[in-house]
């Protein structure tokens, strides 16, 4: 709204003007009436006298002697573009976005402020000279009808303190007064800002203490939105391109040919020469197509190029960073990331800021033991991929910003008509970290009574060594202790007690306490409802835990992994039978950090495999291939079809929708032959009847596997007026499912 009055005020004093009030309401220092005027004009090619926008066309009757006809003055489809650029407070217009069909139903987009319109430029049906237009459209003589738009993220808990009915009251009535207040304030809020420690403490508690409590430790999330491609590496965008240019040819066997000829609507291809294109295989063919159109993407100007492909403006973390098509389901634009962040609480926010803060200090000085340990930290996650924790903050190495508590990566597509915020990915890499390797709160962590293993196999040392391997009852590692510290194992014990109370030389795999441990699925759902609120989608959906299994199935990426237990060294070999994958330093329990932990257990539980070559005798070595590397994918079946679904329904009842499953199109299917025993592929990249064709011969063998394209059932919601304008009045409640307030409850208060 600003730029629009920019544009046409010579300064940011604005006026009440016609029953339009612009905020902030200031005297400007001249006659706004003319000045407006004036500038409308210019700016808009507005007429005063004929009382229109002079790029639009006339309508019937405008520059004659007759009456106005506003019934044929213009498609709405023509305004919409126009229609998107605004969204006034006060009287102006309707606040988001709207479709060409939302524009002819509902919406009444009035400039009348400025004076140039009569009644609404987009009017509802009925408006434009077929009948009486709804209060509010027309010459602002309604009440608003513009959305309220509050913030992002609200809290409960501040405002149920300030709601405590007395000053002072026992830990009880605190905790029911909580309970009682309308909406609930959760545990998120309670626990993370320290109340519910003074609350379970009992006695009595003051408002204005725990008023001062909240503000010392307040719940806080950010969001990092990536947009658009890096302008370093458009391959993706250019590949994109090219896919989308593909389904213009066609390639097909000519038998008097006899080869495979394409074909550009109808007319078959010739080379320089006049020399007609003709290739052995379908595959050559496909290939130089495909090859011919990146390069002819390559020269496409970048703007061109991005509304192709749905590129676009980076956002306020930058470009996206996994926009590749092997991680999304085809069929989307306009490609999207979202982190939902915590403050940092060391240094800077991102770990190459941190990185460069802590370089600069080590040129001045020594780092301390807990500087090092965190930059360590720092280039394991960049160099390695090992999520963990660097100083008090987590890093996660998919993501430069520190402490991301989740994230959703999202498209646009069409479901139904309606325009679809369509959810690739929600993820959790810390609570999904925290959940298996714990948090790091005050609270005890090692079980009693402690175990010791003999670990001297396989280190080099003097015959009469022994290192002692220290581990809790539930078998979690605590740490390594040597025969010249500890004489035996009940002293091995004793040491490893008093490292755990030194907090040293005790690897400490858990990570930073954060809230949101068993609902983050329901606050990125919510964060998405509200981010397709804003940006004009009528309908929210996501995945199947099924689609999720199949886009990172490990039996589609690779075809042996191999780990070897001596030299602890992890490898994974493609079906080419190239090294994809090669790690050292690897133990066990850090497998599944590769390869995931179904994959991971298989791994570890297979038989040790003896070797042929000469001095290798003696290494344990263990791998899995073909079958052993599909996994069941529960957990993401329980985020995707259970959880998601779980909390749309619940935000959702009191608006009368429930999730539905709809379907999309991913693009022509693709397949692969693959051996029914051994789960070996045979090959991929081949349409329905070239797969049919192929498993024909022998179908008790060989059978076919969709690798991608076809319809696809999904999980939708549909977004509802109602749930539109109370998601971006109300926001996303910090403490608990739901809205700040229920409607009823908005009422009530």
């Amino acid at each position: 709204m600003a730029g629009l009055l920019d544009r046409v005020l010579p300064s940011k004093a604005y006026t009440h003007y016609d029953g339009w009030a612009a905020q902030p309401e200031i005297r400007a220092p001249y006659k706004p009436r003319n000045t407006v005027a004036q500038r409308a004009q210019q700016v808009f090619g507005m007429d005063p006298k004929v009382r229109r926008l002079g790029f639009l066309p006339y309508p019937k009757g405008a520059l004659g002697k007759g009456p106005i006809d506003w019934s044929d003055w213009v498609a709405p489809e023509i305004l919409h573009s126009f229609a998107k650029g605004f969204v006034m407070p006060g009287h102006a217009a309707q606040g988001g976005y709207w479709t060409p069909d939302e524009v002819t139903r509902d919406v009444g987009l009035n400039v009348a402020g400025l004076g140039y319109a009569a009644g609404g430029l987009i009017a509802p049906k009925g408006a434009l000279g077929m009948g009486g237009t709804r209060p509010g459209i027309g010459h602002n003589m309604g009440p608003p009808i513009v959305d309220e738009i509050g913030p992002v993220y609200q809290s409960r808990l501040k405002p149920a303190i300030e709601a405590m009915p007395q000053e002072k009251m026992t830990a009880d009535q605190a905790a029911a007064h909580f309970k009682k207040y309308p909406g609930g304030v959760g545990a998120d809020e309670l626990e993370w800002s320290g109340i519910q420690g003074l609350l379970g403490a009992g006695g009595t508690v003051t408002k204005s203490g725990l008023l001062a409590q909240y503000e010392e430790k307040p719940l806080v999330i950010e969001d990092v939105t990536r947009g658009g491609t890096d302008p370093e590496d458009y391959t993706a965008l250019h590949e994109e391109s090219a896919r989308q240019d593909m389904d213009e040819f066609e390639i097909m066997f000519d038998p008097e040919e006899g080869g495979w000829v394409t074909s550009l609507y109808g007319e078959p291809m010739h080379d320089y020469g006049g020399v007609l294109r003709l290739h052995d295989t379908k595959e050559v063919a496909e290939q130089q197509l495909f090859d011919e159109l990146v390069e002819s993407a390559q020269q496409m100007p970048l703007e061109e190029l991005l509304e192709r492909t749905g590129g676009g403006p980076p956002g306020s973390g930058g470009f996206v960073k996994y926009a590749d098509s092997s991680l999304n389901i085809p069929g989307g634009t306009n490609y999207r990331e979202t982190l939902l962040t915590l403050p940092a609480k060391t240094g800077a926010a991102t770990t190459t800021q941190r990185y460069e803060e802590l370089t600069n200090i080590a040129a001045r000085r020594n780092l301390t033991d807990a500087e090092s340990e965190e930059m360590v930290a720092i280039e394991r996650a960049e160099f390695s991929g090992e999520a963990g924790t660097a100083g008090q903050d987590y890093v996660d190495p998919h993501w430069p910003e520190k402490n991301v508590v989740a994230h959703a990566r999202f498209d646009t597509r069409n479901i139904d008509g309606d325009r679809t915020l369509f959810l690739q990915e929600v993820q959790s890499k810390w609570h999904q970290q925290g959940k298996a390797e714990g948090y790091k709160t005050p609270d005890k962590r090692f079980a009693e009574p402690f175990q010791v293993i003999d670990a001297t196999e396989g280190i080099s040392a003097p015959s009469d060594y022994v290192l002692y391997e220290v581990r809790d009852a539930n078998g979690e590692f605590i740490t390594n202790v040597g025969s010249e510290i500890a004489g035996n194992a009940d002293q091995a014990i004793v040491v490893a007690r008093g490292r755990i109370r030194d907090n040293s030389a005790v690897r400490d795999d858990r990570v930073p306490d954060a809230p949101f441990k068993k609902n983050w699925p329901d606050l990125t759902f919510r964060r998405m409802i509200r981010e397709a609120a804003e940006t004009d989608h009528q309908r929210i959906a996501w995945t199947s835990g099924q689609m999720q299994i199949d886009r990172y199935d490990l039996s589609k990426l690779v075809d042996r992994v191999m780990w070897n237990e001596s030299s602890q060294t992890l490898i994974a070999y493609d079906k080419a039978g190239s090294s994809v994958l090669f790690k050292s330093n690897v133990p066990a329990e850090k497998i599944g950090d590769h390869i995931g932990k179904e994959a991971a257990k298989k791994l570890v539980n297979a038989k040790y495999e003896k070797l042929s070559v000469a001095g290798a005798e003696d290494q344990k070595i263990k791998s899995i291939s073909g079958m052993e590397l599909k996994v069941g994918g529960e957990g993401k079946k329980a985020i995707y079809d259970r959880m998601l679904v779980k909390a749309a329904n619940k935000f959702a009842k009191k608006y009368g929708e429930k999730v539905q499953v709809k379907e999309i199109d991913t693009g022509p299917e693709v397949y692969s032959i693959t051996n029914k025993t051994t789960g070996n592929s045979l090959g991929g990249g081949y349409s329905k009847a070239e797969a049919k064709a192929k498993v024909v011969s022998d179908p008790d063998t060989y059978e076919m596997v969709l690798e991608t394209g076809g319809p696809q059932e999904v999980w939708s919601l549909k977004i509802t007026p109602e749930m539109r304008k109370a998601i971006l009045k109300g926001g996303v409640a910090l403490s608990g499912v739901g809205l700040l307030y229920s409607p009823k409850e908005r009422q009530s208060q």
